[in-house]
C-alpha cells in the first residue's frame, strides 16, 4: 500500500478491534506537550483503544488528578529510582543544563521503558519528545510495537542531530508531523523520503479551552475596556521572541493609547523587563507570569500576536483562533502560515521585523472589522484541530502501518 503524501489523509479502515498505544513523550517543562497528548490519549480512548502515557518524570499530573477516563492510565517507568533528584546547571548554561538533564533522564528511563514493552506488549508506542530513547528501548526489548516517531514541534539542525537522527530514525516503521513544513525539516534531518511522513495536526482544541474561556476576566484593563488590550502569550525565551513584540508595540504606543499584557515565564524575564522601562511604557505594558487559564484573557483581548522565531504549529496562536481572537503572527517555520491560511485568517509579518509589526499591529487596531472578519474565517478553519477529526486520522494511519508493519 502507497503511503499518503504530506498533508492527505488515507482512505484505510482503521485498525480491527481495540489497541493497547503507549504514548512516549517526556517533558522538563511546560509546554503544549502537556496539554496536547493528554487530549489525544481521551480522544483515541473514545474510539476504543487503551492507552498509556509513560511517565519519565513529573509528567501527566494533570491526568492523575482529573476524574480518571477510561481506557487512559498514567504508567510510571520509575526513573526516579535511578535518578532522584535532577541535577542543573542553568546558571551556567541553560542549553547545557537541558542536554545534562535529557541524557541522564535517557539512561534513567530506559531499565523502565524496556521493562514496560516486554510486559505490557503494546501494539503502538508513539515516541514524540525524546525520540532516541523511544527507538533504542523499543530496540533492546525486542519490542513486537509498531513504533511511530512524531513530531512534536519544529526540529533544528545541530551536531547531535546531524549525526544521530539518520542512524535511528530508519528503525521506525511510521512518522508523523503536524505541519508540512515540520515533516519537511524532520526529512531533511533524518535524510527520509518526505512522503514516509504523514500530517496530522496536534489535538489543540477540546471542550475545556471554551468553558475556561467564558470565564469573567478580573482585571481593572478588560473591566469596561476603553483602550485596546494586545495580548502575547508563551514562554519567556529566544523562541518566542518578546522583544521585537515590545519594541513594536512601544511604537503603536507613541501613535495611540493600547496595552500590552504577556502572559508566559521564562529566563529572558530581567531583560525583558529591563527593555520596558528603557522604552518608558512601563505603565502600559504587564507581564504577571504563568497563566494557568490563559483563554478568558485570548477571548477578551483586542488582538493576539504572536512573535516566535520558530514554531511547530504554534498552539497559543491556534487556542486564540478557536476563541475567536484577531491574531498576528510571524511568518516563521513552520506553521503560523498554515494556522492562518497564508494570511487569510490573519496576518503574518517577517520575523524579527519590528516596523512590519508595529504597523501590522496599528492596522489590526484600527480596522477591527477587517480582523474580525478574517477572526470569523480562523475561528471555522480551527475545527481541524479538534480531537476527534485528530483522532480519527491517527486511527487510519494505525491501521494502515500496522497492516503494513505485520
Amino acid at each position: 500500500m502507497a503511503t499518503a503524501s504530506p498533508g492527505t489523509s488515507t482512505d484505510a479502515a482503521p485498525p480491527r478491534g481495540p489497541l493497547r498505544i503507549a504514548i512516549f513523550s517526556p517533558y522538563l517543562e511546560h509546554i503544549g506537550e502537556a496539554k496536547a497528548m493528554p487530549v489525544l490519549a481521551r480522544a483515541l480512548a473514545s474510539r476504543g483503544h487503551a492507552v498509556d502515557l509513560l511517565r519519565v518524570w513529573k509528567e501527566w499530573q494533570e491526568v492523575e488528578q482529573a476524574p480518571p477516563v477510561p481506557g487512559v492510565r498514567v504508567v510510571s517507568l520509575g526513573a526516579r529510582r535511578f535518578l532522584p533528584v535532577l541535577p542543573s546547571i542553568a546558571r551556567v548554561s541553560k542549553w547545557a543544563s537541558y542536554r545534562l538533564q535529557a541524557l541522564l533522564l535517557s539512561l534513567a528511563m530506559m531499565p523502565g521503558f524496556i521493562g514496560y514493552l516486554r510486559r505490557e506488549r503494546p501494539d503502538v508506542v508513539i515516541g514524540r519528545m525524546f525520540t532516541m530513547p523511544a527507538v533504542m528501548g523499543n530496540s533492546l526489548a525486542r519490542s513486537r510495537a509498531c513504533l511511530i516517531l512524531s513530531m512534536a514541534g519544529q526540529p533544528r539542525s545541530s551536531a547531535y542531530r546531524d549525526f544521530l537522527w539518520p542512524r535511528v530514525y530508519p528503525r521506525a516503521q511510521g512518522f508523523t508531523a503536524p505541519t508540512a513544513g515540520v515533516a519537511q525539516m524532520a526529512s531533511k534531518l533524518a535524510r527520509l523520503d518526505i512522503d514516509r511522513f504523514r500530517i496530522i495536526p496536534n489535538p489543540v482544541i477540546d471542550g475545556s479551552i471554551f468553558a475556561l474561556a467564558s470565564e469573567p476576566v478580573d482585571d481593572p484593563w478588560f473591566a469596561g475596556k476603553q483602550v485596546p488590550v494586545v495580548l502575547g502569550v508563551g514562554r519567556l525565551t529566544r523562541q518566542k521572541d518578546m522583544a521585537t513584540l515590545i519594541r513594536a508595540f512601544a511604537a503603536v504606543r507613541r501613535r495611540r493609547p493600547a496595552r500590552l499584557l504577556i502572559l508566559g515565564e521564562g529566563e529572558d524575564r530581567p531583560a525583558l523587563t529591563a527593555l520596558v522601562a528603557r522604552l518608558g511604557i512601563a505603565d502600559d505594558v504587564r507581564m504577571p507570569g504563568f497563566e494557568p487559564n490563559p483563554f478568558k484573557f485570548m477571548k477578551t483581548a483586542d488582538l493576539f500576536v504572536m512573535t516566535s522565531r520558530w514554531e511547530g504549529p504554534g498552539h497559543a496562536l491556534i487556542e486564540a483562533q478557536a476563541v475567536g481572537t484577531p491574531a498576528i503572527s510571524t511568518d516563521c517555520p513552520s506553521g503560523p502560515a498554515d494556522t492562518l491560511l497564508l494570511g487569510e485568517a490573519g496576518i503574518l509579518v517577517p520575523v524579527g521585523d519590528v516596523d512590519a509589526l508595529a504597523a501590522a499591529i496599528a492596522h489590526a487596531l484600527d480596522h477591527p472589522e477587517e480582523m474580525r472578519r478574517k477572526a470569523e474565517v480562523g475561528q471555522r478553519a480551527s475545527s481541524r484541530f479538534t480531537p476527534d477529526r485528530v483522532a480519527a486520522e491517527w486511527d487510519a494511519f494505525l491501521g494502515e502501518m500496522l497492516a503494513r508493519h505485520g
